[in-house]
């Protein structure tokens, strides 16, 4: 469920301590993209990851139509930064 929206906008918000399973990614991308089209707002997926190494920015494409977009944001990335 979206945790913030905006006029024109829906981010989710969420936290992982473990490998994100594209198998049910995918699963999830479809539900973002029908969320998409039902609330014609762009989304936002944005997870705070324990795992990654790197930030990444990723466009997901279901269709012509229905697009938006997740951030991994490293926390890993961010410790190294400050120490």
């Amino acid at each position: 469920m979206p945790a913030l929206t905006f006029e024109d906008l829906i981010i989710n918000l969420e936290f992982q301590s473990y490998k994100i399973n594209y198998e049910q990614e995918a699963k999830f991308n479809v539900y973002q993209a029908y969320l998409h089209k039902v609330h014609q707002k762009h989304v936002i997926k944005v997870i705070f990851s324990t795992v990654v190494e790197m930030h990444e920015l990723i466009t997901h494409k279901i269709n012509s139509y229905d697009r938006f977009t997740m951030l991994i944001i490293s926390l890993k990335a961010l410790y190294q930064k400050q120490s």
